[in-house]
């Protein structure tokens, strides 16, 4: 038996070993191997009882925290509850499956604050008018665009204007993801993109491997990507002029050798991501499913960067961030709990001081 398990110890050892050196990464690639500084955060008491917590999004004085099947509309300062709104169903105004809050996008139009909200699986893009709904207005929610695009073959919509989005499909094999963005119904030559999706896995069962998380910021008009299972964040804008591959480490993990480890032993890395005008930040894992079985992975990263991708700080939490958003000019920085179903509430005042030292520069 000890022989056994030492010839299965050494076959796992080699065949997790070389690969061909695969990378899913943008031609500009910026490897960072330290943050100026790293940040501690003290808790703030926030009165919200909410439960079933899967996403949040500030929005000037608004939280708009995300369920399963509806959103809730808070006073981003003290928590105060200002209706839940949306849902889930088969009803013109109702959506298939409720995206999160952090992905759509919030615009002012007027005087109203409005958001668009991807429906994929209905072939539509909503646009909620989110001032009309707290000022009583019978039908909010409307049908901003509809394209062909947006079906059930998408993994992603995430919209970024409008009458534009950002869209990932697998290709034919189911080995990889086509990414593009379509502006009035034209799709935009997005030269970065070429590099992104070439890349494939060998067998469809990892299409995984390849899976992201993206947010999009009107004010920097880009998209930041965090890929689920390798140690990297792609920056691109919407007009496909401009992108870049941020890696923390001391180099780009190797799609190959990914594929090559047992499952269990692949180490998740970005798992959610915040937008914001001043830059981005996005939650690190670092752990594999067996070190959270095991009770060995505890505790969340959250690095942040300005849009350019520079490094400007990182901290962490003692236990699993599901999904937070950051308010710079409050100061403050709000995170759901994944294990106690609960939103807390940070004190960020350095992490603002600290991109406004960026920007004065």
């Amino acid at each position: 038996m000890r022989n056994l398990i030492v010839f299965m110890i050494a076959v796992l050892l080699f065949s997790c070993s070389g690969g061909n050196g695969k990378s899913v990464a943008i031609n500009e690639i910026s490897i960072i191997d330290g943050f100026p500084s790293e940040v501690s955060l003290e808790e703030i008491d926030l009165n919200c009882d909410e439960i079933g917590l899967n996403s949040i999004k500030v929005v000037d004085s608004l939280l708009i925290v995300g369920h399963d099947a509806h959103w809730s509309i808070l006073n981003s300062r003290d928590g105060k509850k200002y209706g839940d709104c949306l849902g889930v169903g088969q009803g013109p105004g109702e959506f298939n499956v409720l995206p999160r809050s952090a992905s759509s996008l919030f615009i002012s139009e007027g005087d109203s604050l409005v958001a668009y909200i991807p429906d994929k699986n209905k072939g539509r893009i909503m646009r909620f008018n989110l001032s009309g709904f707290l000022g009583g207005m019978k039908e909010p929610i409307s049908v901003a665009l509809e394209s062909d695009m947006l079906n059930n073959s998408c993994w992603e919509a995430i919209p970024c204007g409008p009458s534009s989005f950002l869209v990932s499909v697998a290709n034919d094999s189911f080995t990889g993801f086509r990414r593009r963005i379509l502006h009035d119904g034209e799709e935009v030559d997005h030269v970065m993109f070429s590099s992104l999706d070439t890349v494939c896995v060998n067998d469809e069962e990892n299409i995984n491997l390849l899976a992201k998380v993206t947010r999009y910021n009107p004010a920097s008009d880009r998209f930041v990507e965090g890929m689920l299972y390798l140690n990297q964040l792609n920056i691109y804008s919407t007009d496909g002029k401009w992108g870049k591959t941020v890696c923390v480490g001391k180099e780009l993990d190797n799609l190959s050798d990914v594929e090559s480890t047992m499952k269990v032993m692949r180490k998740n890395a970005y798992i959610s991501m915040s937008a914001f005008d001043e830059g981005f930040g996005a939650i690190y894992s670092g752990f594999s499913d067996m070190d959270i079985y095991s009770g060995k992975g505890t505790g969340s990263e959250i690095q942040f960067f300005d849009w350019d991708g520079n490094p400007v700080c990182r901290t962490r939490l003692p236990y699993s961030v599901l999904a937070f958003d950051v308010d710079i000019p409050g100061g403050r920085i709000y995170a759901i709990d994944e294990k106690e179903d609960r939103l807390r509430v940070y004190d960020a005042k350095k992490l603002s001081r600290l991109y406004g030292q960026k920007q004065s520069r």
